[in-house]
């Protein structure tokens, strides 16, 4: 035992140790409330192309069926909604929220049999641009501005950011039409066009 008290003490110099970077710590997920991905699409829904007038539940049901489990981080709770009860796209709903991708109204409702407009698909679609972390997507030659569009109106950062993205587009006479209903067809292929953006496979 002497001789290795003794050794701890001779002097050596400086020994150099090699730095070793520190751990990095895993981003903290939050837990997710396992919902499984339908593989087909609610019978609701089937064929997509008789949904002339897109739900914002056919639109929850739609995203969940079109995007991979893992595409976007979701929130550790969900806010409260009333309206769902029994409700046929509630599951999906649910899902959509948590992942942030549409919003709940003021009066914890989601108003899950609203149809959707376009300025809402613009939305929901702009969210899904920023949080998949592209930001500065952009076309060769800027949009055109929409004729029927003031810059104060509520959805128009969106609409910008998606006609920028080229994943909608303005009519023939210039116009986005926020108000116009999207059909069930439309925004499959707004979402897969996403998809392609966001390189989800």
């Amino acid at each position: 035992g002497m001789a290795m008290i003794l050794f701890g003490c001779v002097p050596y110099g400086p020994v150099s140790v090699p730095a070793v970077p520190a751990p990095v710590p895993a981003p903290a997920k939050a837990p997710v409330q396992e919902i499984p991905t339908r593989q087909k699409l609610p019978e609701e829904m089937t064929p997509l192309s008789k949904v002339q007038v897109l739900t914002r539940g056919g639109l929850a049901a739609l995203l969940v069926y079109e995007l991979p489990k893992d595409s976007f981080r979701a929130r550790p709770e969900i806010p409260i909604m009333v309206d769902l009860r029994d409700h046929w796209a509630r599951e999906e709903i649910l899902k959509t929220v948590q992942l942030g991708l549409m919003p709940v109204f003021k009066n914890h409702r989601f108003l899950p049999d609203q149809p959707v407009s376009r300025g809402e698909m613009a939305q929901v679609l702009s969210g899904m641009i920023k949080k998949g972390g592209i930001s500065g997507v952009r076309r060769p030659i800027p949009p055109n501005q929409p004729s029927d569009l003031p810059n104060d109106h509520l959805f128009y950062g969106s609409v910008m950011v998606v006609l920028q993205a080229g994943v909608m587009d303005l009519d023939a006479g210039g116009r986005f039409s926020v108000d116009q209903p999207v059909s069930g067809v439309e925004a499959s292929e707004y979402i897969k066009k996403i998809k392609r953006l966001l390189l989800i496979r």
